[in-house]
């Protein structure tokens, strides 16, 4: 016959859900400000870019150069072209306003202190 866990083996156990639960969310908050720290930085908004064009380049030659076998795959390569636009216009709308505010203060700094370092009267 099993017996029934006691008090505290009840709270140990409550209390390491709650800090493993505290964990996650932890490390799931540092992975998104890194991912945003990277993807901020414009030459892997360039290669985005890039590779999205390039897709969408492939994808438009692609249906028009050779002719689908079944309707459902012109479809497929339509939607996905959709998808991958969106998701790129979505990528760039959300970072667009963090990129301009960048350059923006960065303008501003050179504006107060100059070019070469010296303060503006």
């Amino acid at each position: 016959m099993k017996r029934a866990p006691t008090l505290a083996a009840i709270h140990a156990a409550e209390l390491r859900v709650v800090q493993s639960e505290r964990r996650v969310r932890d490390a799931t908050r540092r992975l998104g400000a890194a991912l945003r720290a990277e993807l901020s930085r414009p030459s892997v908004v360039a290669a985005i870019a890039g590779v999205g064009g390039l897709c969408g380049i492939w994808l438009a030659r692609r249906a028009q150069t050779k002719a689908p076998q079944r309707q459902e795959l012109h479809v497929a390569g339509a939607s996905l072209a959709g998808l991958l636009a969106a998701g790129a216009m979505r990528f760039v709308a959300r970072l667009l306003p963090v990129l301009i505010r960048q350059a923006w203060s960065e303008c501003q700094k050179e504006v107060q202190v100059g070019p070469y370092g010296q303060e503006r009267p």
